[in-house]
């Protein structure tokens, strides 16, 4: 899991190699919603254990990396949009070209 800054700081990396910054920033906001809904899944599992007087030590531990790996994630993202704000201003933002051609035609 992403839950060390090194670990998501050379992905987000990866990521910028690869993709422009606007898909970056659709990236992370995507993994950030999904770890949203796990959090959301996790507390709903430590209601039903805690229901059924199961053990519930590891699921708060999960939990709680889930929190961390969030926080990283939103962190990690706010700088993305703050990034992706200041080049639109100044004006160096990135061109996407369009294919011209017989693949594009309406048919």
């Amino acid at each position: 899991m992403l839950c060390t800054d090194g670990k998501l700081d050379a992905y987000v990396r990866q990521l910028h190699s690869r993709l422009d910054t606007t898909t970056v920033a659709a990236t992370l906001t995507l993994m950030v919603d999904e770890v949203r809904a796990a959090i959301d899944r996790q507390r709903r599992l430590i209601a039903l254990q805690r229901l059924t007087r199961r053990n519930i030590s590891a699921s708060l531990n999960e939990l709680e990396t889930l929190k961390r790996v969030n926080s990283s994630l939103s962190s990690v993202l706010l700088g993305e949009v703050e990034r992706a704000g200041e080049e639109i201003d100044d004006g160096s933002g990135t061109v996407v070209p369009l294919r011209v051609g017989a693949s594009n035609r309406v048919r």
